[in-house]
């Protein structure tokens, strides 16, 4: 999934923006994880809501 989410993205922005917003959200992840209590969510769930969230804002042809 996570593959598939990465090539999508790379095909709309260039490399270099790519990998400084990815190294961004996984600094700041890191961060956000050692400073405060987050609660640990099952790959599966996120996955699940997404395409939840997908189907209610598909547009129409």
């Amino acid at each position: 999934m996570i593959l598939v989410i990465l090539k999508t993205i790379s095909s709309i922005t260039s490399s270099n923006d790519l990998q400084i917003s990815l190294s961004i959200g996984v600094y700041a992840g890191i961060y956000i994880a050692q400073n405060y209590e987050v609660p640990r969510v099952e790959p599966t769930k996120v996955y699940q809501r997404v395409l939840q969230f997908l189907e209610e804002n598909k547009k129409k042809p």
